[in-house]
């Protein structure tokens, strides 16, 4: 709890010690005055005997000992029946967990557009709005949205939708599925 040394001054290490289940437990190690070397040379030896360190789950995986460059991608959502569309250009930053995103609307009037939404279905196929990408009377607009780690799994896993919802058709005027994938 760090309040030994911090009511001493004697130097002090925090490091990982393994995990119980998925979390993660530490170890402090409190050394004598003037000993901060030695106090690193155990926390390196404790490290070097406990090969259990593990990558947060939302790290990608480095490419070519790189961090992967953002992804950028395109989705087109149409209606079949009056020629209303939705155009969206993404960029996916899978190291910030950023999605950055340009819309347009076209085929209907500004005025008749309630939103721009990314949606999600759960197991019962219930839908849900996951985030709002443009509001009311809006054909254009642009943004940044930081995604949770469910919300990375499920773009990751193509499991959002991009839908335009007008007055006409308040529960989705067109839809398509997003997949991060590079163009």
């Amino acid at each position: 709890n760090c309040q030994l040394s911090a009511s001493t001054g004697f130097p002090a290490l925090s490091a990982p010690a393994g995990w119980t289940g998925d979390l993660p437990v530490g170890i402090e190690l409190l050394g004598r005055p003037f000993d901060d070397a030695r106090l690193v040379a155990f926390a390196y030896a404790l490290e070097q005997a406990n090969s259990q360190r593990r990558a947060p789950a939302t790290a990608p995986p480095l490419v070519a000992g790189a961090a992967p460059a953002p992804v950028a991608f395109e989705v087109r959502a149409r209606s079949a029946d009056n020629g209303v569309e939705v155009r969206a250009r993404f960029s996916y930053d899978r190291v910030l967990g950023t999605l950055g995103y340009e819309i347009e609307v076209t085929g209907v009037p500004a005025d008749d557009v309630l939103a721009v939404v990314l949606r999600h279905s759960d197991e019962e196929g219930r839908r849900y709005v996951a985030a709002r990408l443009s509001g009311p009377g809006a054909a254009t607009s642009a943004g940044t949205l930081t995604l949770r780690g469910d919300m990375r799994g499920r773009l990751e896993g193509g499991e959002l939708m991009l839908e335009l919802m007008t007055r006409a058709q308040p529960f989705g005027a067109a839809s398509a599925r997003i997949v991060p994938t590079a163009r």
